[in-house]
């Protein structure tokens, strides 16, 4: 009968922290009950009656109420009963109880370590130091296994578990780099930037890898010159030469493509036989990422001191849009939680949590691909900012306040207020590059194009019967802009009829998004024809 008393009152005292999430507590206070003594329990019983009792006359339903109270009455009266406590264990075991009991010694011994460390991190509160002092106490007074375990051997197991971990983290790393296709290093080209958030690191490498049209993986190299640009070096500029600088964002700067591939370097080539009068020099000075606001800033600081003659704005709004409210630190209904979290990652990289979940991304293919695949920004930075010794900050956890697909959020038939505010952010910020253009006595034209979606009326249908209430209104993005340059006063080239007369799947990588080389192709030739026959460069 006794037996069922210890086991009923161990299940009651673990049902209030396992219904509070507090699984550890719940094993602890279960592990306790059953190793006291007749007097602790009755003891326990008093203390759950009378705070059920209080509770009661509170008028609210006890297990709503604050547990804290009840954990500490716990723990009081487990100390309380430590003397009853050991003349119980003083007394013979039997051989079936002491099987139980040694096994039961080392569990809780491994309790009070974890609990000792756990106040390191401030998700668990400075008082497990008292359980920890509770588990130690009742742990040396259990009986030991009969043959020592000598410290020198434990020290050993330590080593041992430690190098196999290593060696198993190390076998994963080799196995994803030579089987898998992880997402690319963070800032595998990108530094920290005071005013644009980030930009191109001078004389940086990297190999960007995806998988193409044909499910086969595809390698493109980014070399970044001394000047910050994904191009040449440019020297001072000779009489016989025009230069035009590319200005916009992964689409000009050309990801997933090579050097050769990229838009200015199709638009050299096409100009190649050009009887000109001048050599024309296609300068990139692209950056993926980017919306108006920092092509802006990379003009000033990278684009002018190359000494263009004209700037060809390229703007993408499915993204521009969204980028621009990231100048306030804003974020819409709908986003990609991923993109913003690296955003927040560039803003605030110099604190030691993101240095470190920067670094173990950068280093550590097979980190990648468990987030890429958890679809999580990182779980290294968390458990850093959680120690208590380093500096606490808040990071609020970024996520969609809509379940609408967040590429074609700017094509909401009504615009909502902080959609809005990023749409005037976006035209404030074109306006701004057009008169910084003017200032300097350089020709600003612009395109706007969309992604593969643009040339898919059937998708736009699904959207507007799964999402009836906030209808879509197709290239709506395209519209405002081009009517936005129009106003501005900003030569438009018409890049969208040029992309939809082809088949869009041979215009856009379908596992990225980007343009293919085809694609990249299409666009320069239109651009081509534009500057041709409205005699921009004779």
């Amino acid at each position: 009968m006794s037996y069922i008393f210890y086991l009923v009152t161990a299940c009651v005292l673990a049902i209030l922290p396992v219904l509070n999430g507090y699984v550890y507590i719940a094993s602890i206070l279960f592990i306790l009950a059953l190793l006291s003594p007749i007097k602790v329990l009755v003891a326990q019983w008093i203390v759950i009656l009378s705070w059920i009792l209080w509770c009661g006359r509170a008028g609210g339903p006890p297990l709503m109420l604050d547990e804290y109270y009840l954990y500490l009455l716990n723990v009081f009266t487990f100390i309380l009963g430590v003397p009853f406590y050991i003349s119980h264990r003083r007394q013979p075991q039997k051989p079936w109880v002491r099987f139980f009991l040694v096994p039961t010694r080392y569990i809780l011994l491994a309790f009070a370590v974890l609990l000792l460390l756990s106040p390191l991190f401030r998700s668990y509160p400075v008082s497990n130091i008292v359980w920890a002092f509770l588990c130690l106490l009742y742990g040396c007074f259990l009986p030991k296994a009969k043959m020592q375990i000598q410290f020198s051997t434990i020290l050993g197991y330590i080593v041992l578990f430690s190098l196999m971990t290593i060696a198993t983290l190390i076998l994963v790393e080799v196995g994803v780099r030579l089987f898998f296709v992880a997402p690319p290093k963070p800032g595998r080209y990108f530094m920290p930037h005071s005013e644009a958030i980030f930009t191109l690191r001078p004389n940086a490498f990297a190999i960007d890898t995806i998988l193409d049209n044909d499910d086969k993986v595809r390698e493109s190299a980014v070399k970044i010159s001394s000047q910050g640009i994904r191009d040449r070096e440019y020297g001072p500029k000779s009489p016989d030469e025009f230069r035009v600088v590319l200005l916009g964002d992964s689409f000009t700067m050309g990801l997933t493509l090579n050097q050769e591939e990229t838009i200015g370097a199709a638009l050299e080539h096409l100009f190649a036989d050009e009887k000109t009068g001048k050599q024309v020099r296609f300068i990139n000075c692209g950056v993926s990422g980017y919306a108006p606001w920092q092509e802006r800033i990379f003009l000033k600081e990278r684009g002018i001191p190359l000494e263009p003659d004209m700037v060809i704005l390229q703007l993408f709004p499915i993204n521009d849009i969204p980028g621009s409210y990231s100048k306030v630190g804003g974020y819409l209904e709908s986003i990609d939680p991923l993109w913003e979290n690296d955003l927040r990652n560039f803003r605030r990289q110099h604190e030691l949590p993101f240095c470190i979940e920067r670094f173990c991304k950068q280093q550590s293919q097979a980190y990648r691909l468990y987030l890429a695949a958890a679809n999580s920004p990182g779980i290294i930075r968390p458990l850093i900012s959680d120690l208590r010794f380093v500096p606490k900050k808040k990071y609020p956890p970024i996520h969609q306040l809509s379940n609408r697909p967040f590429p074609v959020e700017v094509c909401l038939v009504d615009y909502y207020p902080a959609l809005q505010e990023a749409w005037d952010i976006y035209r404030e910020s074109i306006k701004s590059i057009r008169d910084d253009c003017i200032q300097k006595g350089i020709p600003l034209l612009a395109y706007a194009h969309s992604g593969i979606i643009a040339g898919e009326p059937e998708k736009w249908k699904e959207l507007n019967a799964a999402f009836p209430d906030t209808p879509y209104e197709m290239n709506k993005d395209i519209r405002i802009t081009n009517e936005l340059l129009k106003e501005l006063g900003i030569p438009c080239i018409d890049i969208l009829a040029s992309l939809l007369a082809h088949n869009q799947y041979d215009l856009y990588f379908v596992h990225d998004g980007h343009f293919t080389p085809k694609g990249a192709q299409v666009v320069a030739e239109c651009i081509k024809r534009f500057l041709t026959e409205n005699n921009y460069i004779k």
